[in-house]
């Protein structure tokens, strides 16, 4: 078997940095958009050493966009908007411990949870996913030997036009057009992600 390269596509922030940013974009989670960018500039002056580092290390493992950006947005469109992990904890612990006053939702979220309809799992054609897997090993190769980057977007659409014929004959035995292809994208990233690491 041929030793694969492994091209990063998604880039995280180490858990000290994203702890920090959770931090500030918590504390400015309801101030107006110039208050947010005015807390932000002194916030990134006061952490400068630290940033700078992450962004040494973000450039140094292939990041090509701008990293305090990214930072800025992290902050401000996701984890000021994320729940804390803490407080789902105690909202389980209560739930668990069945201490309503602890958490008054806790009842109403159990009675959701069994309200709540399971799905149905639709299975795939082993064939459709053996082809699948040789589709990606064949786009990892070839991306190797012509240093073209291959993801797993690029991939399936390629997938999709090479393989017409094959994904034509799931969806009608499946039926429903539009949860077939998301399930047809979804394995395929899946499977992707699985060979690819």
């Amino acid at each position: 078997m041929t030793q694969v390269n492994k091209v990063t596509l998604r880039f995280n922030f180490t858990n000290d940095i994203m702890d920090m940013i959770t931090r500030f974009s918590k504390l400015h989670q309801f101030d107006d958009r110039n208050t947010y960018k005015e807390h932000w500039a002194t916030w990134v002056e006061t952490n400068k050493i630290l940033l700078e580092a992450e962004v040494a290390r973000l450039t140094a493992g292939g990041y090509e966009g701008d990293a305090k950006d990214k930072m800025y947005k992290a902050g401000r469109y996701y984890f000021r908007k994320k729940t804390n992990q803490g407080d789902a904890k105690a909202n389980g612990d209560a739930k668990a411990n069945g201490d309503a006053k602890a958490n008054g939702d806790a009842k109403a979220n159990g009675d959701a949870k069994a309200k709540a309809k399971k799905r149905t799992y639709i299975t795939m054609d082993k064939h459709i996913i053996e082809e699948m897997d040789k589709h990606i090993i064949a786009g990892i190769r070839n991306q190797q030997v012509n240093c073209v980057k291959y993801t797993p977007a690029k991939g399936y659409e390629d997938f999709c036009k090479q393989f017409e014929h094959l994904l034509l004959g799931e969806q009608e035995r499946l039926l429903n057009k539009d949860t077939v292809n998301e399930k047809f994208k979804k394995t395929y990233k899946n499977r992707y992600f699985n060979t690819h690491f």
